[in-house]
Parts: C-alpha cells; structure tokens; sequence
C-alpha cells in the first residue's frame, strides 16, 4: 500500500494535548492553532478565556493604530491651515498621504469604521490638536484659541484623498 499510518482517535488527541502550544512560548503559532481548532470545530481544544482575551487585545490595538494614524492626518491638517510658516510642506503633505493610505486599509474594517464614527475621530482630534501645538510651540491658551474645539471637517472630508485645507488667512486679511 505504501500508505501513512494513521494513529487512531484516541492517540490523536493525546498527542494533541502534549503538543498544545502555549500563549507565553510562541503566540503567533498559538493564535493560528487556535484558529486550526476553531475551523475544525473542536471546542476542547480550544483555551477559551486566553484566545478571548487576546482577541479583545487585537481589537484595541487596532482601534490605537487607527487613532493615532487619525491624529496624524488631522494635526498635520491642522498645521497646513493654522500655521505661519510653511517650510515643511512637502513633509506635511507625504504624511498626510501616506496615513491616508494606510488608513484606508484599516477601515476596511466595519467595526473600526464604527469605532472611528463613535468615538475614535473624536478622541484622535483631540490628540491632534496636542500634537499640533507641541510641534507649531505654541502655549496652551494660543492653540486652544487658534484650532476649533471641535474638528471642523469631518471624518469623510478628513480621509479625502484630495482634501487640504485653504491656509486660513492672517487677521489682516493677507494669507499666511
């Protein structure tokens, strides 16, 4: 016949049991073990509360990774309108595309899109306005008056691949 020698059930699972990879000694083999168990619906092989556990994390990290390329993009927005000087245009703009694009990726995703709907744009303006004062070395009660409290795009206009804002113009009227 020249066939492999199957081991029966029983001595499958046994050997399964031994061979049962760990979260703490190689956790990327343990996420896609669990994953093979999950497919072949083989529920006692299956570390219930720990792969609950790392799923919640992954969702977090994802929600982080999508606030803070938000941030980003919404800072670097920022200083494109509010700031005086210009020189780092072309930085500001290869930025801007790439978290865009990256982005766009990520809410792939429904339930990050959610996430950014709820609460995620909110919360990534808020760090961006932070970001854009340290960077433009303005003082707390400067930027709190110069960006809106609120982000005057929204998240549509924001990810638009063609959207820059106008430099808002000086109080004398001129451009900045």
């Amino acid at each position: 016949m020249g066939g492999k020698i199957m081991a029966p059930p029983l001595l499958k699972t046994v050997q399964a049991a031994q061979e049962k990879l760990s979260r703490e000694t190689d956790f990327y083999a343990w996420l896609l073990n669990q994953a093979d168990e999950l497919r072949s619906r083989q529920p006692d092989f299956i570390d219930w509360d720990e792969l609950a556990e790392e799923l919640d994390e992954i969702v977090a990290l994802a929600r982080t990774e999508v606030v803070s390329r938000l941030r980003n993009v919404l800072a670097h927005l920022l200083k494109w309108k509010y700031q005086a000087t210009r020189g780092d245009e072309d930085s500001w703009r290869n930025t801007i595309v790439r978290e865009r694009l990256d982005l766009a990726l990520l809410l792939e995703s429904k339930n990050l899109r959610n996430y950014l709907k709820e609460t995620g744009y909110a919360l990534a303006y808020q760090q961006a306005r932070k970001a854009a004062d340290n960077e433009m070395k303005l003082e707390r009660r400067a930027w709190d008056q110069l960006f809106p409290p609120t982000c005057e795009w929204d998240s549509e206009t924001t990810l638009d691949d063609e959207f820059f804002p106008l430099p808002k113009p000086k109080s004398n009227g001129y451009p900045r």
